[in-house]
């Protein structure tokens, strides 16, 4: 019962992940359209100061890099699912998701000094730390699958 539900769970988290991937691409194509209808006074309040134009490119640039993230998540669950969790993909996977999640570190540092809201300095903490936990990841997979291509070759 325990093995099958473990053999499950990747396959399910993948589902979830494909669902989540549609809605922030839809949300992405919609994000325009939906910051039109919101007050200038929202606007003004938790974002860029008056201008429209600045937070709608901070939320797409997050967004879309938040997509590319979860996009690699999606692979590394991929290779989970087939059955080769210790492949050199994984490796290559998490170092892309450590290098955008600095890159999306970036983004809230910046919105950090130029226009400070309280949520921001821990956003760009909480992804500083995702990709120091992809980097270890990447570190640990790569290990990994060099100490299984050594117990493998005769």
């Amino acid at each position: 019962m325990k093995e099958k539900t473990v053999a499950v769970l990747p396959k399910v988290l993948l589902y979830i992940i494909d669902i989540s991937i549609l809605i922030l691409g839809v949300a992405l194509i919609a994000l325009p359209y939906i910051f039109r209808m919101l007050p200038v006074r929202i606007i003004s309040i938790h974002f860029f100061g008056d201008s429209y134009q600045y937070s709608l490119i901070f939320f797409m640039v997050c967004t879309a890099l938040f997509l590319a993230i979860i996009n690699e998540t999606r692979k590394v669950l991929k290779t989970i699912v087939r059955g080769t969790v210790f492949s050199t993909l994984n490796v290559v996977y998490f170092k892309r998701i450590a290098y955008l999640s600095y890159t999306l570190a970036a983004v809230f540092l910046y919105k950090s000094i130029v226009d400070f809201s309280m949520p921001t300095p821990l956003m760009c903490l909480t992804f500083l730390f995702l990709g120091i936990f992809g980097h270890v990841l990447s570190y640990v997979f790569d290990k990994a699958s060099q100490e299984r291509a050594h117990d493998q070759t005769p």
